[in-house]
């Protein structure tokens, strides 16, 4: 009788427990799939590149007023 109850105590916490926690998980907080996840990155990576480079360091340098007195970039990005 106690090894069928300790049996079934562990099968509720080491199986249905944290599956109805990953189920309620899901629901409550949706994930988008990893594609999608990478194609947000990569479309953000992209655009960025087409930012104008002043608006991009004016940015930056409000920011991070310390190197504001920086030389100015030449050249494109590297």
């Amino acid at each position: 009788a106690h090894a069928t109850a300790l049996a079934t105590c562990w099968v509720v916490l080491a199986l249905v427990a944290p599956a109805l926690a990953h189920v309620a998980i899901n629901q409550a907080v949706p994930v988008n799939q990893g594609s999608e996840i990478a194609r947000l990155q990569r479309e953000a990576v992209n655009h960025a590149w087409d930012i104008p480079r002043q608006h991009t360091m004016r940015a930056f340098y409000a920011q991070n007023p310390q190197w504001a007195d920086s030389a100015p970039l030449t050249g494109a990005f590297h």
